[in-house]
């Protein structure tokens, strides 16, 4: 039914769909564990399978059950794309150097990794590229499917704007805003590129967030370092694959 419909409505409805989704996940598991981790582990049992299912209605060659296989994520290209986080990896270590010990988030960090893995890594992933990216290459080259999908992407994280309480938050959230919808295009790129091999995104989105957990953002040096290994890493993936792609024609 999605595939039939105008792009950005299918991309709207099919949004709204996943939001409440994964609301009503956490309703339902809440009561059921007190662990925070466990939450959204069973929160993200519930979620990722209708997630499957409307990707592999899409287009089944290249569903998420195949890509997201053990097999996929132990192959070499998995392996080989674990080089474009290196900057990143780099300028993280060197930010810490600019933040107070207090400031390092350590704390908690189970909890982190299930979330960020499963929720806004995997989840995410499904939503924007498994999903929203190939509907709109139904409809337009794949170039404007990936800036369309990244705005949606930027404009998810479009929240802490509404409750910051300082010109500052609210500032650093325009920024986080602009940032993935950058992330939401180099994403993109990874995952058409690497032939649709869902865990090369994953894992490059695990790292971006990565980020942002283990260094603060009270020192506007270290925010600059993590932004300089970021591009860097951006820079890195286009060199490397847009004209790759718009030699072989997947890029109009």
């Amino acid at each position: 039914m999605l595939a039939k419909l105008n792009p950005w409505v299918s991309a709207l409805l099919f949004l709204a769909g996943a939001i409440i989704l994964m609301d009503l996940s956490f309703l339902l598991v809440e009561p059921l564990v007190d662990h925070e981790a466990a939450q959204l582990a069973l929160a993200a049992l519930v979620i990722i399978p209708p997630l499957l299912g409307i990707s592999y209605g899409l287009d089944a060659d290249s569903c998420p059950t195949k890509t997201l296989s053990l097999r996929s994520l132990l192959s070499v290209e998995t392996v080989k794309s674990l080089k474009y986080s290196a900057p990143m990896l780099v300028c993280l270590v060197l930010a810490v150097f600019f933040h107070s010990s207090e400031d390092i988030l350590i704390g908690g960090w189970v909890s982190y990794l299930v979330g960020n893995l499963l929720h806004s890594c995997i989840i995410e992933e499904l939503i924007f590229r498994s999903t929203l990216l190939r509907l709109f290459e139904r409809r337009y080259s794949f170039l404007r499917a990936a800036v369309f999908s990244g705005m949606l992407f930027g404009l998810m994280h479009l929240n802490k704007a509404f409750v910051a309480k300082t010109d500052a938050q609210f500032n650093f959230a325009l920024l986080r805003v602009c940032v993935s919808c950058a992330s939401g295009v180099i994403l993109a790129v990874l995952y058409k590129a690497h032939r649709y091999n869902l865990w090369v995104p994953v894992i490059f989105h695990f790292v971006i967030n990565g980020i942002g957990f283990f260094g603060a953002s009270d020192s506007s040096t270290g925010m600059l370092v993590h932004l300089t290994g970021m591009l860097v890493s951006f820079a890195w993936i286009l060199s490397e694959h847009y004209r790759a792609m718009s030699v072989a024609g997947a890029i109009k």
